[in-house]
């Protein structure tokens, strides 16, 4: 989409993003146990036989930490 349809999206789009203050805020919820235990069930042999029967993902690297600003 573009012109004046696509540029309305954007905007949308980034305004809906989280502010740094907000992100930090609600860093600690990934201790709280829903997610705790969400992230126990990505590194069962479960997980990774239900997604290799999606094909096309490659989840070796789930759970890991890629930036922590």
């Amino acid at each position: 989409m573009d012109g004046a349809g696509g540029r309305s999206v954007a905007r949308r789009v980034a305004g809906s993003r989280p502010t740094s203050a907000s992100a930090r805020r609600n860093r600690g919820s990934v201790f709280e146990a829903p997610i705790q235990a969400l992230l126990a069930f990505t590194r069962t042999q479960e997980f990774a036989r239900r997604v290799e029967t999606l094909g096309g993902y490659d989840v070796s690297g789930i759970g890991s930490i890629r930036w922590n600003g």
